[in-house]
């Protein structure tokens, strides 16, 4: 992968650093900053670990049959999915009414995506007949910021449209204009997937429509969306760091990969 030197990414690794530094620093001076766990003795610990045993075995033959490529991950999602009906049945956890309004639910959700997605595809074409795509990227490539100056202005971007966009939206919405961008500057497409993925899961906890905000306020409805927020952003922190470092160094996203196979 071709790099040009860049002047943006020592002060961000920097700045993670001084973050992480300062968060530790605040909880060893006053430990009162962060809750303190409850005790629990080792029968109640084996006891919640025989209750997680079935979900472990699910995550476990979901990843298993993708990574072993017995099944692609839409139909792992459906194997899992059956598994998790069969085990809230087990559990007599399961309603027929409780059925119905998770598939309405699905239902929903994947029909609001579908239509964002086609709608996107057709703005992307037409971007594209247009000329619209080309003069973003010749654009973007005249600013003469460099590979991690440009690299951090698309950063910045998906930071703050993941504030008020869902991850895939998102995505179909810039891919047009992002992936002439990233082949421009010589680097390597599947990198760039994993990187993305990074940068929409910080979409997912920043306030103020954060998805995962409201799944952990329907989690414990006691706290406001507010202290959940806040409670998130230290969160953020190695999130970040995990962007610069596939940054910084590009390889480690095909690691794992390269020796699994």
């Amino acid at each position: 992968m071709k790099r040009k030197r860049g002047w943006l990414l020592g002060p961000l690794v920097i700045l993670a650093l001084l973050l992480m530094i300062t968060v530790a620093v605040r909880v060893l001076i006053n430990p009162r900053l962060v809750p303190k766990s409850p005790q629990f003795s080792w029968r109640e610990r084996l006891f919640a670990l025989r209750g997680l045993a079935p979900w472990v075995v699910i995550i476990g033959l979901v990843l298993g049959v993708i990574f072993g490529g017995i099944m692609t991950p839409t139909e792992a999602a459906a194997l899992g999915a059956s598994l998790s009906i069969v085990t809230a049945i087990g559990y007599r956890q399961m309603s027929f009414k409780a059925l119905k309004d998770s598939a309405l639910a699905a239902l929903t959700v994947t029909s609001m995506i579908a239509f964002l997605m086609v709608s996107a595809r057709m703005l992307g074409h037409v971007f594209k007949f247009t000329g619209l795509t080309g003069a973003f990227s010749e654009w973007v490539m005249g600013l003469g910021w460099g590979t991690y100056g440009v690299l951090a202005l698309i950063y910045i971007m998906y930071i703050v449209m993941g504030m008020f966009v869902d991850a895939i939206s998102m995505m179909v919405l810039t891919i047009p204009f992002i992936v002439p961008v990233i082949s421009l500057l010589g680097l390597d497409l599947i990198w760039w997937g994993v990187t993305y993925v990074v940068l929409a899961e910080v979409g997912l906890v920043t306030p103020p429509f954060g998805l995962n905000l409201f799944a952990l306020r329907g989690t414990v409805p006691k706290y406001s969306i507010e202290t959940i927020a806040v409670g998130v952003l230290p969160f953020l922190i190695p999130t970040l760091v995990t962007v610069v470092l596939l940054t910084a160094f590009p390889k480690l996203v095909l690691w794992l990969p390269q020796i699994l196979y």
